[in-house]
C-alpha cells in the first residue's frame, strides 16, 4: 500500500501519465509487427483450448482479433498497453472493456471505475504512484542547492536530488521518506517523519504523535469537504455516461487526479479524470478556479480551456456528501506561460556589523529594477532565526542580534505568476560569544531519566547562552578528586542559513536531556567541586549535593530516628554540630556525626547542621525536619440496626435506629473515648453505641469521634440509614358514611 523507497522511481521517464488520459492505449487492430507477444493463431474462437487458472492471461490471435484467458474465459481484448502507466482511465466509456497490458502480460477489466485483475486485484498503489510520480517531479539535480528556491507558489512541488524525493514544503525542500496516496493512508505517526500525499499535493510531517502538513500547526483532517456548493449529483449535463453502480459506503474512495497536459498556451484545452485506488467512485465535484472556462464540472472526466499565464491546480471531491466521501484531491497543475521577469537586482544597507544579544543591530535589504508584466509580489525568507518585518513588498528588514550570516532568499512573483529567485548579499554578524549556563549537581534518584543510580551524581547544564552559532560542543568535565570526562552536547532544534553557496548551521534550542550526564558516587569523602568547560573556557563551576535530616521524617511517640547527612559519605576528617529546636523551642545539640534520638513527646522538630571540612570552609545546612504524632486509632467500624418494627413512617409514628462502634485498637494510647453527633443519644452505660428516632424521611450517616489518650482523633462514619415513608394510592377519607353523597 506504500512505497517504503521511492529512490527506484527515478528511474522512470517523464511519460505523460496514463499517456495523456488514455490515448497511448492502442486498439486490438493496430497491433504491432510481432503481434503483441500472442502465443498463438487460431482460425476461429471454437479452436481455442480451455481456459484454465494455468494459462491465465495468455494472449492468443483470432483472425484480426486478439484474445486473453481471463478468469476461466477467453475475453476479446479491446486495447493493448506497453504498461500500466499507459492505460486510459477507467470510467463510463470503457466499462467492460479488457486491456492487455505487454510488460506485465496480463490482463485488466475496468469494473465499476477500476481497472481488475482476473484475480480480482486492482493496480497496486506503488504501480500508481510510479507513474504519478513520474509525471509531477518539476526538477532532477545533483544538490538541493541547485534547485530553485522554495516559495510560496512552488508549495508542493516534488524534485529529485540523486536518487532523493524532496518536496517544497513549507519554505524549504525537505527529504521524503515516503508515499501515500490519500491523507487516511498517513499510518503510524514517528517524529520527524516526512510523508509526500499525492492526492493533496503537499509534504504531511509527524510531530508529537500527529501528522500536519507541513508548516502548519494543527493536525491533518482526513477529510473531508470544505465547498459550500450545491452537492454533486449522479446526472451530468454532458454528453459523457455516469455509470450507477452500487457503491460500499464503508470503503472511503481514494485516488489521484490528473491533467492531460502539464504545460499549455492560453486558450488551449485540457482534460481531467480519476485515478481511482479504492472505493467505488459514483458522484464528481471538479473545482478549477476563475481563470477556467466553466468554474466546476460534475462530469467524469470533464474538459476545460484555461486563459491567461498562471498555474492552475483543479480539485476534485469524489462521492461528496456520501459516507465513502473522497478528501478534496488536488490535480496535477497545469502552467501557462506568461512574460517572464528579469532584471531584478537585490542590495543591503550594510555588509558586516559586529553585535550581541545585549546591542543587536538591524540590516535592511530592497529589491529594485525588476522588469516584465506586472503587480509584483515579493517573498522574502531569512532562514535565520531573528526578528524580521516586511517594510514594503520590496523592503526587507531583519534583527542582527547573533554571530552568523544573513541573507534572504527573495522570489519576484508577476500577474502572471512567472517567478524570479533574486540573489540577495549576505550581512556578515561577527562576534565571539562568551558561553554559559546555569549548572546543577543533584542525586541520580531525583532524575527522571534513570541515568544514574540513587547514591550518584547527576550533573545538569541548562539556558546554554551564546552558543547558537553551533549545533554541537565538546564538553570536559573536571573534579576537585581527579574524576573527569569527556562529553558532546548536541543542539536539540537547529536548522541553516545559506550564505555564500554553502548552508552554516545554526542551533534554535538546547535540549535538556542531552546536557544532563551521570558522575559515579566519588570513592572520595567530601564534598566536591565540579567544572564544565568548552574549549578551555569555563560554562560553569558548581559543587556537590549535601542534605541532612531525620531518616524517618514521621514517626510516632516514643520512637526513635537516626539523623542522616548525604552526599559527603563518611567524611570522619570533617566537624560536625548539629542544632535541633522542638516545638516549645527547647534546644539540643550534638557533635555527632549522625546522632541518633527517641520521642517520648508529639510535636516538630526541626535542625541545622553546620561541617567544617578542614577546608577553610564550612557548609550551613537546614536539615529536613520531623513529625512526632499520636499513637493512632486503627479498625474502627460503626455498624447500624433498626430498633423499630420498621423504616416506614407511613406505618408507624417514629423510626428508631441503633449504631455500635467496635474494632478499635489503641496501641498502648488507652482509654478510647467516643463523642457522637449531637443529634444521636449516646448510651448512658457504653458510649460506643447511640440511638436515634425520627419522624421525617430521609438518609442519615451519623459521624462518632474516637479519641485516645494521645489526643488522637478518629474520625468514624457509620453506616448510612434510610427512613421512608409509603402513602396508599387511594386513602380513604375516615369521615365519609354510607349516606354521604360524593361527586363523580
Amino acid at each position: 500500500m506504500r512505497i517504503q523507497n521511492p529512490l527506484f522511481l527515478s528511474t522512470v521517464a517523464l511519460l505523460p501519465l496514463f499517456s495523456a488520459c488514455g490515448d497511448d492505449t492502442s486498439s486490438a487492430g493496430s497491433h504491432t509487427p510481432d503481434n503483441h507477444g500472442a502465443q498463438g493463431e487460431y482460425a476461429s474462437v471454437n479452436e481455442l483450448p480451455e481456459c484454465t487458472s494455468e494459462n491465465s492471461g495468455t494472449l492468443v490471435k483470432v483472425k484480426d482479433s486478439y484474445y486473453t484467458c481471463f478468469d476461466n474465459v477467453w475475453e476479446q481484448v479491446d486495447g493493448f498497453a506497453a504498461g500500466v502507466c499507459n492505460i486510459r482511465a477507467c470510467n463510463g466509456d470503457t466499462e467492460g472493456e479488457f486491456v492487455y497490458v505487454e510488460s506485465g502480460k496480463e490482463a485488466y477489466q475496468c469494473k465499476s471505475g477500476t481497472w481488475k485483475k482476473s484475480s480480482g486485484k486492482t493496480f497496486s498503489d506503488s504501480a500508481f504512484m510510479e507513474c504519478y510520480v513520474a509525471a509531477i517531479v518539476t526538477a532532477k539535480a545533483s544538490s538541493v542547492d541547485s534547485l530553485k528556491s522554495c516559495t510560496e507558489k512552488r508549495e508542493g512541488d516534488l524534485a529529485y536530488v540523486a536518487d532523493d524525493l524532496y518536496a517544497c514544503a513549507s519554505r524549504k525542500w525537505l527529504k521524503q521518506q515516503d508515499l501515500v496516496v490519500s491523507v487516511s493512508d498517513l499510518g503510524t505517526c514517528s517524529d520527524d517523519k516526512s510523508v509526500y500525499v499525492l492526492s493533496k499535493l503537499a509534504s504531511y510531517t509527524c510531530k508529537d504523535g500527529n501528522w500536519y502538513r507541513t508548516g502548519e500547526s494543527s493536525p491533518k483532517q482526513s477529510s473531508s469537504s470544505s465547498r459550500k456548493e450545491d452537492p454533486v449529483t449522479s446526472s451530468s449535463s454532458s454528453s459523457e455516461t455516469v455509470v450507477i453502480v452500487p457503491i460500499n459506503d464503508s470503503t472511503k474512495v481514494r485516488g489521484v487526479c490528473v491533467a492531460s497536459k502539464s504545460n499549455i498556451e492560453s486558450g488551449d484545452s485540457v482534460s481531467y479524470v480519476f485515478y481511482n485506488m479504492g472505493g467505488t467512485p459514483v458522484t464528481f465535484g471538479w473545482i478549477f478556479g476563475e481563470k477556467a472556462s466553466l468554474p466546476s464540472s460534475d462530469e467524469v472526466s470533464p474538459t476545460v480551456t484555461y486563459y491567461g499565464g498562471g498555474s492552475h491546480r483543479a480539485q476534485l471531491i469524489v462521492n461528496e456528501g456520501l459516507p465513502s466521501e473522497s478528501d478534496v484531491i488536488v490535480c496535477s497543475g497545469v502552467k501557462i506561460p506568461g512574460v517572464p521577469i528579469k532584471n531584478c537586482k537585490c542590495n543591503s544597507d550594510i555588509k558586516s556589523v559586529r553585535v550581541s544579544t545585549a546591542f543587536p543591530d538591524t540590516a535592511t535589504w530592497y529589491v529594485s529594477d525588476c522588469e516584465g508584466g506586472t503587480d509584483f509580489v515579493y517573498e522574502w525568507y531569512l532562514s535565520n532565526r531573528t526578528k524580521s518585518t516586511i517594510l514594503n513588498g520590496d523592503t526587507f528588514q531583519a534583527i542582527i542580534d547573533y554571530n552568523g550570516k544573513y541573507a534572504p532568499v527573495l522570489t519576484a512573483i508577476n500577474n502572471d505568476d512567472e517567478m524570479m529567485d533574486v540573489t540577495c548579499p549576505t550581512v556578515n554578524a561577527m562576534q565571539r560569544q562568551d558561553i554559559s549556563a546555569t549548572c546543577e549537581v543533584f542525586f541520580g534518584d531525583r532524575y527522571y531519566g534513570n541515568k544514574a543510580g540513587a547514591d550518584d551524581f547527576i550533573i545538569e547544564m541548562r539556558d546554554l547562552r551564546n552558543a547558537n552559532y553551533v549545533t554541537q560542543l565538546p564538553i570536559a568535565l573536571t573534579s576537585d578528586y581527579g574524576y573527569s570526562a569527556d562529553y558532546t552536547v548536541k543542539c536539540a532544534s537547529s536548522g541553516e542559513t545559506y550564505y555564500d553557496g554553502e548552508y552554516i548551521p545554526v542551533c534554535y534550542y538546547w535540549g535538556y536531556n542531552e546536557n544532563s550526564y551521570a558522575i559515579p558516587k566519588p570513592d572520595v569523602p567530601g564534598r566536591h567541586t565540579y567544572t564544565l568547560s568548552t574549549e578551555g573556557d569555563v560554562i560553569c563551576t558548581v559543587k556537590s549535593p549535601v542534605t541532612c535530616g531525620p531518616a524517618n521524617g514521621y514517626i510516632t511517640r516514643f520512637d526513635s530516628t537516626q539523623w542522616k547527612i548525604r552526599g559527603i559519605g563518611n567524611y570522619t576528617e570533617g566537624t560536625y554540630l548539629w542544632t535541633f529546636v522542638d516545638s516549645d523551642s527547647n534546644i539540643v545539640q550534638s557533635t555527632e556525626m549522625e546522632p541518633k534520638f527517641s520521642y517520648p513527646e508529639m510535636g516538630t522538630v526541626s535542625a541545622s547542621l553546620t561541617i567544617d571540612e578542614g577546608k577553610d570552609t564550612e557548609i550551613t545546612l537546614t536539615c529536613s525536619g520531623l513529625s512526632i504524632s499520636g499513637r493512632p486509632i486503627l479498625g474502627c467500624e460503626c455498624t447500624s440496626e433498626l430498633v423499630s418494627d420498621t423504616n416506614d413512617l407511613g406505618a408507624i409514628d417514629e423510626v428508631v435506629y441503633k449504631w455500635t462502634v467496635a474494632g478499635c485498637k489503641d496501641y498502648g494510647a488507652a482509654p478510647l473515648t467516643y463523642s457522637w453527633d449531637e443529634d444521636y443519644t449516646q448510651d448512658a452505660e457504653d458510649s460506643t453505641i447511640a440511638t436515634r428516632a425520627f419522624s421525617e424521611t430521609g438518609e442519615f450517616t451519623p459521624i462518632v469521634q474516637v479519641i485516645n489518650a494521645d489526643s488522637t482523633v478518629a474520625n468514624v462514619r457509620c453506616d448510612t440509614v434510610s427512613v421512608i415513608s409509603i402513602i396508599p394510592e387511594n386513602p380513604i377519607d375516615s369521615t365519609l358514611t354510607d349516606s354521604t353523597e360524593v361527586d363523580p
